[in-house]
């Protein structure tokens, strides 16, 4: 991608070297997404793609003296925004200097609370990312919100819809979940930054705020973290899905199954319906969706210069799964904010 995109985690970072900036870059490491998916600042709160949805369709051989149809690529044009992203904080100012006097600076006690309350904000931009509006319908738009309007477009290839989707077969509620694959680049998934810029701080300042359990008020050290935070997918081939793995572990006679597991099977499929030139750069995954993958892929016993491998040979199992080879290679991004849920029936 051009060198103007960049993580919201290096995009917070460039903003400055203040204390807050540090603080931000920690918890950006609970919620893997943003420090892997690729974005860029603009300008402004918004921005309009044009989308070519269709091309001419008219080519062919002539007699000599004669012609063919005029034809026409078809465009859509589609506006995409950033939403405000907001997070308050207050530290009671007594609680602060009560630490103080245990030999702990002001700063150093705001960091660890700070860092503690910001981790479900962290992993909350993270569902957001996955699921959008669903998860938060002031927010910006999920792969699944792409996911879904995708599948209303036709196929140029086919004139069909467009069907990137594999079905695990979990049904129990509660327990399914979403394997994410996407396209990155400036026509396929990316994030914007309004403003110009990531996550953004405000100094610390005291003011009388209520408490928390409503018996009063209290004076406390206050601040925020905000951004513009948008989403982009103007090619509608950009996003796919492994739907309904149940990776729910039982263990019998001490060997360990998973109901409905992750595959490299599903993986093969799920690749064959991507166009050629739109594979997927990454696979987003729970931990424990990764380990049943791991536990569905054979351990091959092999030998090299007469020494036994023991990753390949005697392990028990294979290797943790970090990439696909079924999907040229591409890497697993293991992480918290994809949720469980009941079963997923595409629309």
């Amino acid at each position: 991608m051009p060198d103007q995109y960049l993580t919201l985690k290096d995009a917070t970072a460039a903003r400055g070297t203040d204390a807050a900036v540090g603080i931000v870059d920690n918890i950006i490491n609970n919620a893997p997404e943003m420090g892997v998916v690729l974005g860029r600042p603009i300008a402004g709160i918004e921005y309009k793609a044009l989308i070519r949805t269709a091309i001419p369709a008219n080519a062919g051989f002539r007699k000599v003296n004669s012609g063919v149809p005029l034809g026409a690529s078809s465009y859509d044009r589609k506006r995409f925004n950033c939403y405000p992203f907001d997070m308050q904080f207050r530290i009671d100012q007594m609680l602060v200097e009560a630490q103080e006097a245990e030999g702990q600076t002001a700063a150093d006690f705001m960091t660890a609370e700070l860092m503690g309350a910001s981790r479900a904000k962290a992993l909350y931009l993270g569902k957001q990312f996955y699921v959008g509006t669903a998860n938060d319908p002031l927010g910006f738009p999920g792969l699944l919100d792409f996911f879904t309007t995708s599948r209303t477009q036709a196929d140029s290839r086919t004139g069909r819809k467009i069907d990137q989707y594999i079905e695990a077969g979990g049904t129990a509620a509660g327990q399914c979940q979403n394997v994410w694959f996407i396209k990155m680049g400036p026509q396929g998934v990316h994030l914007l930054f309004g403003k110009g810029a990531g996550i953004r701080s405000n100094p610390w300042f005291l003011q009388q705020v209520a408490s928390p359990d409503g018996a009063g008020k209290n004076v406390s050290f206050c601040t925020n973290y905000y951004g513009w935070i948008g989403s982009s997918m103007a090619q509608y081939h950009a996003v796919g899905m492994i739907g309904n793995i149940n990776p729910t572990p039982t263990t019998a006679a001490g060997v360990t199954s998973y109901t409905n597991p992750f595959t490299d099977d599903q993986v093969s499929a799920l690749y064959a319906k991507f166009p050629i030139g739109m594979a997927p750069d990454l696979c987003f995954v729970t931990k424990v969706g990764a380990a049943s993958l791991q536990k569905s892929r054979a351990v091959t016993n092999f030998v090299s210069s007469g020494d036994r491998k023991f990753t390949q040979g005697i392990a028990p199992t294979a290797d943790f799964p970090t990439s696909l080879p079924t999907m040229n290679g591409i890497p697993i991004v293991v992480t918290d904010s994809i949720q469980n849920g009941n079963q997923f029936i595409p629309s």
